[in-house]
């Protein structure tokens, strides 16, 4: 039975595939917006994505009104006041973030500090209750979770509201291809716990499955290929939309067991949170798969396809899509160990991990959390 009792917003607008960027110029204006702030990193300037977007906006009317190149991975408030007075000295309407991780949620704490006309650390204790200005999101293929969604990490904060998403998220081969494996591993792992997470919840919500299961389909069919050669057109791009789908499913659900922990880990390790959430997730689906909750078998409809959950026994269902999710984790198996012990954790950390964890999201008791570290360190 459809369940109708469920809530779901999805902000942005996707353009996605070929001469995606071209639509820049159009979402501007739509938004009312001709003189974008446009942050990215020495980085990809030095691979000339500033360049190619430049481009995309020859023939128009919009005008950039600052190009910062220098951003960097960690959203400081140093960075964020720099930034946020750049937007006002220039005169800019609008921000285009041109790259993942720190650059998006740099850009969108800039945007609360420029919309909501106050100082970034008091930002904490607002509640964000109108539109803020124009929001292009253009993420490269090394996303680390959130650029894409209703949230925003800055300094030690966390940020949420549903006027945190972008407005609209342009996906482009000539952005994506210029990660690593590495750094496609790590979207990948982080989009296949937040869609799973999201999917897994008690109350169903069929429009978040959609988004949850779409993101799915995309990393099963296309992470081992892109893996190999990061710079393959279509995989770069599937991938994308991959974080894309899976941040709309996160910012819908509540925060699961993995992604809470392995945001503990990161934020005390400076390590990837998405490796650390592939191997937390890894032995949480192990261990789930044992739970009178399981596994839920419409998993394996949006791995699959609809001939394998046909000719799949009811019965054996849950643990076919068990044997799909774990053969996506297994892609990355080469850039990401299989237990946290791999990762070098001491293991004296995992009561401090459990307790964070426990304080932050209340869903699940301090015992749960130990529990999957446990499992997850020695891989029993």
């Amino acid at each position: 039975m459809i369940p109708y009792n469920f809530t779901f917003l999805s902000h942005p607008k996707i353009c996605s595939g070929l001469k995606a960027l071209e639509h820049i110029p159009f979402e501007l204006e739509s938004l009312n917006a001709r003189k974008p702030l446009v942050i990215t990193s020495a980085r990809w300037a030095k691979k000339g994505l500033d360049r190619t977007l430049t481009k995309a906006l020859y023939d128009s009317n919009i005008t950039i009104g600052a190009l910062f190149a220098n951003a960097p991975n960690y959203p400081s408030v140093t960075i964020i006041n720099e930034l946020s007075k750049l937007y006002r000295d220039r005169g800019c309407d609008s921000i285009i973030a041109l790259g993942s991780g720190g650059i998006a949620h740099i850009a969108k704490a800039v945007n609360m500090v420029v919309s909501l006309k106050t100082d970034i650390l008091k930002c904490a204790d607002i509640t964000i209750s109108s539109p803020l200005k124009p929001l292009i999101c253009v993420p490269t293929a090394d996303c680390k979770g959130g650029e894409m969604a209703a949230i925003a990490y800055y300094e030690r904060f966390e940020k949420q509201s549903d006027f945190l998403y972008p407005d609209v998220i342009v996906i482009d081969s000539r952005i994506t291809r210029h990660a690593t494996s590495q750094e496609v591993a790590n979207c990948a792992l982080t989009s296949l716990a937040h869609a799973i997470e999201a999917g897994g919840v008690a109350a169903l919500n069929p429009i978040n499955d959609a988004y949850a299961h779409t993101a799915l389909q995309f990393i099963y069919q296309y992470l081992p290929k892109t893996i190999k050669r990061p710079s393959n057109k279509d995989g770069s791009v599937a991938i994308v939309n991959a974080a894309a789908c899976a941040d709309t499913a996160f910012s819908n659900a509540p925060q699961g067991i993995v992604h809470t922990l392995a945001q503990a880990i990161a934020l005390d390790t400076n390590l990837q949170p998405g490796i650390v959430m592939g191997i937390l997730l890894k032995y949480n689906l192990a261990a789930k798969l044992h739970t009178k909750g399981g596994i839920r078998p419409e998993l394996l409809l949006a791995l699959a396809g609809i001939d394998t959950y046909a000719k799949t026994p009811e019965k054996d269902r849950q643990k076919a899509a068990y044997d799909y999710l774990i053969r996506c984790i297994d892609a990355t198996d080469t850039f990401a160990p299989s237990t946290l012990k791999g990762l070098h954790i001491p293991h004296y950390k995992l009561k401090e991990y459990a307790r964070l964890a426990a304080a932050k999201n209340k869903q699940y008791k301090e015992t749960e959390y130990m529990a999957l570290l446990e499992k997850s360190f020695e891989g029993k």
